[in-house]
C-alpha cells in the first residue's frame, strides 16, 4: 500500500527518514512509502518482519532519493 506523506512524518528512533537517507528536508516536497510484509520481506531466517521503502521527491517532483528500512518482529 502506497501513501503520500510529508517528509517529517516517519521516524526511526529520534531521526526522521529523510535525515537517515542523508537528504535535507528543506529541499524536499514530499515522500511516498510502501510496505512489504510476510515471507516476501525475507528479513530474517526464522522471524517474520517487514521492509518499508521510502521515496523522496524534490520541489520539481523528481525522485531524489530512497531508503529501505527492514524490521524484524521479535517474539
Amino acid at each position: 500500500m502506497l501513501g503520500a506523506m510529508p517528509t517529517t512524518g516517519a521516524m526511526r528512533g529520534n531521526q526522521i527518514m529523510s535525515r537517515l537517507a542523508e537528504l535535507l528536508g528543506e529541499d524536499l516536497s514530499g515522500m511516498s512509502s510502501g510496505d512489504i510484509h510476510g515471507a516476501a520481506a525475507n528479513v530474517d531466517l526464522i522471524l517474520p518482519g517487514r521492509i518499508t521503502i521510502y521515496f523522496f521527491f524534490n520541489k520539481q517532483g523528481y525522485r531524489v532519493g530512497h531508503l529501505m528500512d527492514p524490521f524484524v518482529s521479535m517474539p
